[in-house]
């Protein structure tokens, strides 16, 4: 019997841990996928920068997860 899932938002991180934490890179990218979506690529926020960081994904995460929805990272 196959259960319900628990979590409303799933939030994939495709990680680079090269450079710095401020650094922009293309390598870098956010997916977000509601309960019943598919993934979707998350944008960087608008900036002098084209790409993510990890800080700020860092960020967003924190904003994401002061939400009161369940969440899987």
């Amino acid at each position: 019997m196959e259960s319900e899932p628990r979590d409303d938002r799933y939030v994939g991180i495709d990680y680079s841990v090269a450079e710095v934490s401020s650094s922009s890179l293309k390598g870098l990218r956010l997916y977000l996928a509601e309960r019943e979506s598919t993934p979707t690529d998350v944008p960087p926020p608008p900036s002098p920068r084209k790409y993510w960081t990890r800080k700020g994904i860092d960020h967003w995460l924190i904003l994401l997860l002061s939400q009161d929805r369940a969440i899987l990272v």
